[in-house]
Parts: C-alpha cells; structure tokens; sequence
C-alpha cells in the first residue's frame, strides 16, 4: 500500500519527484534527464498508482513459454495472481 501511496504522491507532485531525483542522482539543474523520464512515464502510463494486475501480458507470457517448450501449457493467470489484496489496498487508500 505504501508503494500505491508513494507513486500516486509523486504523480500529483511532480515539482517535489523532480527535485528528489535530482537530490538522489546528484544531478545538476540544467540537466533534461529528470523531467523527461518523469513526462514520458506519465504520458505512456508506464507508472499507474493504481497497480493494476497486467492480465493480457501474463497470457502472452504463458502462451510464448508453451511455444518454445519451457512449460507444458498455460495456466489462466487469474488462478495464479490474487487480486484481494490489491483491492484491499485500494479501499485503504480511498477511506484516507
């Protein structure tokens, strides 16, 4: 849960994230690095506060491991990812 906090804190702050990247990088002022990475993250939704489980990439992922032999037969991913506590944590955010 703290990770989801943390995450949708430096979505909505991007001045303070910058700055802490820069602190922790020992970066200078002028340099792009720091707000590209940060805008390209939010533009492409690399980084979602909301941790959704990636459901589609998982079957791609069991349906190429069956193609070159690793495993036997995919499982549904669903059987395997419990998303309880996913939404737990997400109830926890919300009543903050």
């Amino acid at each position: 849960m703290a990770e989801m906090a943390a995450l949708r804190y430096a979505l909505s702050h991007r001045d303070e994230a910058l700055r802490l990247a820069r602190e922790m990088t020992g970066l200078k002022p002028d340099d792009p690095r720091p707000e590209f990475v940060y805008d390209q993250a939010v533009r492409s939704r690399a980084v979602d506060p909301e941790w959704p489980i990636p459901m589609a990439k998982l079957r791609w992922m069991g349906e190429q491991l069956v193609q070159d032999g690793s495993i036997k037969q995919s499982l549904d991913p669903a059987t395997l990812a419990d998303s309880d506590v996913r939404a737990r944590a997400l109830e926890r955010l919300a009543a903050k």
